[in-house]
C-alpha cells in the first residue's frame, strides 16, 4: 500500500481536469448492463472494532483520466494524528442526475491496497499491468454532485487522503451504519479540514463567491451597501445562499465540529468564515440594500410586470417578497451561533439544547432518508453529549436501520412523552415524510398516523411567514390547557377499542364543507349553510356525569360508548357512493341526519400490517358548529367579527374579540398586552366596506407604532387558521381558532399533558374499528389556562376522561 503520509493540500483554485461523460446505453442492452454492474461492484471488506475507512484519491495515471481511490481502514484513534485527511460535506444531489463510475483498487484476497503501474513503463509492460489488475478492480457508481467533488479535489502529482460518508460507509450494512454514523462526531472533529462542496458550473454563484472576497475587506463594504452598481451582486449572493448544501440536515453536526473549512464551488475555493461573515455583513446592512432596490423596483412597477426586477436584480425580488428568516444560509449561520456554546480551552462545543427541541426547531432540514430526521440530530443534542455530567438523563434510541420510518418516528415520540410527561409533540410539523419510492436495503415505505405531523415543504419554504406554532418550543410552554398535567399514551393499543363518539341531534351534513362562511355576490355573508337546526339547540342536554363508566355518557350532543361498540350497525361508504346506511332496531331513535355524521372514509394505506394507533386520555370540550374559511391572505371575515361579538353585544371590542384574534398571548408568549385593546378598536374603525379586517392593506398604509405591532401578532395568529364556533352542551359556544384541515362535525378536546385544546376526526378503518385523526392544534377562548379541568372535581374528571384512539 501506498505511504499515507502526505500533508493535507493546501487548496486553492485547483486546475479543471476534463472529462467525457458516458454515453448513453441501448435500450436493448439495459439488463445486462444491470448484470455486469452487479458483477462489478465493489464490496466493502468487514471493518475492524474501532475503525473506519478513509479514501486515497489517486492522482491521474498512464494517460488515463479516470478517478481511481483506495478504501484503507483506520483506526479512529489515528484519525487526524497519524493520518492526516479532509473530511467531505457535501448535497447529495438527486439520483435523475445520472450516475458516474469510480474505480477501486483492491487485493481480492486480503483486501490489501495494490500498487499503481508506473506510469514511465513501456506500452507492453502497461497492457500486462492492466490485464493483470483488471480482475481486481472494481467500480462505485457516484451521482454527479460526489463524482464532480472528487475531480476538484484531485491533485495532479500526489494521492489525497479524504473521508466521505457515501463511499466510506458501507451503505448495505445496516451494522456498520449505525457503528459510523455514532462516531461520525468523532470524524469531523479529527479532520485536519472539512471541505465543503456547493456544486459546479453554477455562473451567478461563481459570481457571489467572488463578491464574497469584496464584502469581507472592512474598509469597502460601507461603499458596497452604497453603489446601485452592486445591486446584481448582492442578488448572486442570496442566490448562493439558498443552496441546497445549507438545507441539509447532517451538515448541522458536520460543521459544529469541524477544526478549519474551506467552501468550494468549481474550481474556486475560500475559507468558511468568509462566506459566514459576508452572510452576516449582508443581514446587518439588509436596510441599505433594500433602499438600493427603490428606483428599479419603481421602473419594474411602471413597465407592468417584473422582467426587469427578476433579470437584473437576480435574487432580490426573494428579499422584497418574503421574510429574510426563510433563507436557509441565515438559518444555518444562526444555528451555529445559538445551538452550541464553544469553549475557549479548544475543545469539541458542548451541544445547548435537547433532541426534542432540535427536531422542533430544524424541521426544514432535509436528509435523503427520513429516518435521519432523529439519527442525524442524536450526536448534537444534549442527552448524548459526552458532556453531559447527569447520568440520570433517559438517552433517545440509538439509530437502527432495520426499522421502518414508523419504528422510528413512534420510539422518538414514545421517548419524549416518557422523559417530558408532554405530548405537544403531536401538535408540531416536524417530521419528514416517509420516501414515495423503495430503496436497496430501506423497509418497505409505511403510511405515517396522523399523531406523527409531517412539515410540508409549505412550511419549510415559508420559515418565518407561517402561524405561530401554539404550544411553542419544547420546554417553552405558552399554554396551560390541560392544567399541568402528565400524559397518558398507550402505544400498544392492540387489543383496545377506544370510546365511540356517535350523533345525539340533528346535525347538518358536512362532509364536503370546505369552508361554512361563504360571501355572497353582494357582499353579505350567507349563513344559511352552517346555522344549527331547532334540534340542535341546547335545551334539554344533559351535563355529561354518570354513575357507571359502562353505560352511554353524552356530551355536547355525542354518545361515548365506553365498550367501543356502537350500538346497531353503520356501513362506511366511500366519497364516490351514496350508499345509505344500514341500522338496526337499537339505533331507531337516530334519524337520517344523524346518522350522516358518522359515515366515514377508510384510509388508503401504503403498508400497515402492525398497529400504529396509540390511546390517549383526555376530555371531550365539544364539537365544531361553525368556521370561517383558512385565514390565508390576511382577511378576517366580517361574519368571525360579529361572531366574536355575539357574547357581548354591548361591548365595542370585547375581550373574546380582540384576545381571540392574538390568541391570547402578545408576540413574546406571555399574556397580551393590554393596549392591543385600543389597536383593535382603532383597526375596527378602519376596516374595509364590506367589513372585514384586511391586515395585509392597513399594513402597507402608514400606522401607529402599537397598530402595526398589534395586526403583526394577528397575522401571525391566524394565518392558515380558522375562526371557529364550538358547540358545548349546556353552556354558550365558545370561540377560538383551528387548524384550516378542521371542519365543521369535528370534535374539541382537552388531551392530557397537552399544553393547548387539541381538533379531532372520528374514522373508520376498513375493518370496522374506529379511530380519531388528529387534525391539530387549537386556541379556543376560555380554555387554554386550564379552566375545563379546573372546573371539575377529581369524580367528575374520571367520569369524563376517555381514551381516544388516534391513527
Amino acid at each position: 500500500m501506498e505511504n499515507l503520509s502526505h500533508p493535507v493540500p493546501e487548496r486553492g483554485r485547483p486546475t479543471r481536469a476534463a472529462f467525457k461523460g458516458n454515453s448513453r446505453q441501448e435500450t436493448a442492452y439495459t439488463i445486462r448492463v444491470a448484470l455486469a454492474k452487479v458483477r462489478q461492484k465493489y464490496l466493502h471488506p468487514p471493518l475492524p472494532p474501532d475503525h473506519t475507512r478513509l479514501i486515497l484519491l489517486h492522482p491521474p495515471a498512464n494517460g488515463v483520466d479516470e478517478l481511481n481511490i483506495e478504501l484503507v481502514p483506520v483506526a479512529y484513534d489515528d484519525l487526524g494524528t497519524r493520518y492526516q485527511y479532509e473530511a467531505l460535506s457535501y448535497h447529495w444531489g438527486s439520483a435523475e442526475q445520472g450516475l458516474r463510475t469510480v474505480y477501486v483498487r483492491r487485493n481480492q484476497d486480503n483486501g490489501a491496497a495494490v500498487g499503481v503501474p508506473d506510469s514511465g513503463a513501456q506500452a507492453t509492460l502497461r497492457n500486462v499491468a492492466s490485464k493483470a489488475h483488471k480482475a481486481l478492480i472494481k467500480k462505485i457508481w457516484l451521482r454527479t454532485s460526489l463524482y464532480m467533488a472528487l475531480r476538484r479535489l484531485r491533485l495532479p502529482t500526489r494521492p489525497v487522503l479524504l473521508w466521505i460518508d457515501f463511499i466510506c460507509i458501507d451503505q448495505d450494512n445496516n451494522k456498520e451504519k449505525e457503528e459510523q454514523v455514532a462516531r461520525m462526531v468523532d470524524i469531523y472533529s479529527r479532520a485536519n479540514r472539512v471541505v465543503i462542496w456547493l456544486g459546479d458550473e453554477d455562473a451567478r454563484s461563481r459570481n457571489a463567491m467572488q463578491f464574497i472576497q469584496d464584502i469581507v475587506k472592512v474598509d469597502s463594504l460601507d461603499g458596497l451597501v452604497a453603489d446601485q452598481k452592486t445591486i446584481k451582486s448582492w442578488g448572486d449572493l442570496m442566490h448562493l445562499m439558498q443552496n441546497p448544501w445549507f438545507s441539509r440536515r447532517w451538515v448541522i453536526q458536520e460543521m459544529a465540529y469541524a477544526q478549519q473549512a474551506t467552501v468550494h464551488l468549481a474550481e474556486i475555493a475560500i475559507p468558511w468564515d468568509d462566506l459566514r461573515d459576508a452572510v452576516s455583513l449582508f443581514v446587518l446592512n439588509l436596510d441599505k440594500i433594500r433602499t438600493l432596490l427603490q428606483p428599479l423596483l419603481e421602473l419594474s412597477t411602471g413597465l407592468g410586470h417584473g422582467v426587469l426586477l427578476h433579470d437584473h436584480l437576480g435574487s432580490m425580488d426573494f428579499l422584497l417578497r418574503n421574510n429574510l428568516d426563510s433563507l436557509p444560509a441565515k438559518v444555518f449561520i444562526d444555528i451555529l451561533d445559538y445551538m452550541f456554546r464553544k469553549p475557549k480551552n479548544g475543545l469539541r462545543p458542548n451541544p445547548m439544547h435537547g433532541l426534542e427541541f432540535l427536531t422542533a426547531t430544524l424541521y426544514i432540514y432535509q436528509n435523503s432518508d427520513p429516518r435521519d430526521t432523529i439519527h442525524a440530530l442524536r450526536s448534537i443534542a444534549l442527552e448524548t453529549s459526552t458532556a453531559t455530567i447527569d447520568s440520570t438523563i433517559l438517552p433517545p434510541p440509538k439509530p437502527d436501520y432495520t426499522l421502518d420510518l414508523l419504528d422510528v418516528y413512534t420510539g422518538f415520540v414514545r421517548w419524549v412523552v416518557e422523559t417530558t410527561g408532554s405530548i405537544d409533540i403531536l401538535c408540531r410539523h416536524w417530521a419528514l415524510p416517509e420516501r414515495e419510492k423503495g430503496a436497496t436495503n430501506y423497509p418497505a415505505p409505511v403510511e405515517l398516523p396522523s399523531w406523527i405531523r409531517i412539515a410540508s415543504d409549505e412550511e419549510r419554504s415559508r420559515r418565518g411567514v407561517k402561524s405561530d406554532s401554539l404550544v411553542g418550543l419544547p420546554g417553552q410552554r405558552i399554554y396551560d390547557a390541560s392544567k399541568s398535567s402528565r400524559a397518558k399514551v398507550d402505544f400498544s393499543p392492540q387489543h383496545f377499542e377506544s370510546p365511540i363518539p356517535i350523533m345525539g341531534g340533528s346535525w347538518q351534513d358536512d362532509q364536503t364543507q370546505e369552508g361554512d362562511a361563504k360571501v355572497a355576490p353582494d357582499g353579505d355573508t350567507d349563513h344559511s349553510s352552517h346555522a344549527k337546526t331547532a334540534s340542535s339547540d341546547h335545551q334539554g342536554r344533559s351535563r355529561p356525569i354518570a354513575e357507571d363508566r359502562r353505560k352511554a355518557q353524552n356530551f355536547s350532543g355525542r354518545t361515548f360508548l365506553s365498550s367501543g361498540k356502537l350500538n346497531g350497525h353503520v356501513t362506511a361508504v366511500r366519497p364516490a357512493h351514496t350508499v345509505r346506511p344500514q341500522r338496526s332496531a337499537s339505533m331507531s331513535s337516530l334519524d337520517d341526519t344523524d346518522l350522516e355524521h358518522i359515515l366515514v372514509v377508510p384510509k388508503s394505506l401504503r403498508r400497515r400490517e402492525k398497529d400504529a394507533s396509540i390511546n390517549v386520555r383526555g376530555i371531550l370540550i365539544g364539537s365544531l358548529d361553525w368556521t370561517t374559511d383558512p385565514i390565508t391572505d390576511g382577511v378576517v371575515p366580517e361574519v368571525a367579527l360579529r361572531k366574536l361579538r355575539a357574547a357581548t353585544p354591548g361591548e365595542e371590542v370585547p375581550d373574546q374579540l380582540w384576545r381571540t384574534l392574538v390568541a391570547e398571548r402578545g408576540e413574546d408568549g406571555r399574556n397580551p398586552p393590554p393596549w392591543y385593546y385600543r389597536a383593535c378598536r382603532y383597526c375596527l374603525t378602519n376596516k374595509s366596506p364590506n367589513g372585514h379586517l384586511n391586515t395585509d392593506k392597513l399594513l402597507t398604509q402608514t400606522q401607529p407604532g402599537i397598530v402595526r405591532a398589534f395586526l403583526q401578532r394577528v397575522q401571525a395568529a391566524t394565518w392558515n387558521r380558522r375562526v371557529v364556533e364550538v358547540d358545548v352542551v349546556d353552556a354558550r359556544p365558545l370561540y377560538g381558532l383551528a387548524p384550516a384541515g378542521s371542519r365543521k362535525g369535528d370534535l374539541v378536546c382537552v388531551l392530557f399533558g397537552c399544553s393547548v385544546p387539541c381538533v379531532l376526526r372520528l374514522c373508520q378503518e376498513d375493518d370496522g374499528r374506529y379511530y380519531f385523526e388528529f387534525i391539530g392544534e387549537a386556541c379556543v377562548y376560555g380554555l387554554m389556562d386550564g379552566e375545563a379541568i379546573a372546573s371539575l372535581t377529581g369524580a367528575e374528571l374520571e367520569l369524563r376522561s376517555y381514551d381516544f384512539r388516534l391513527l
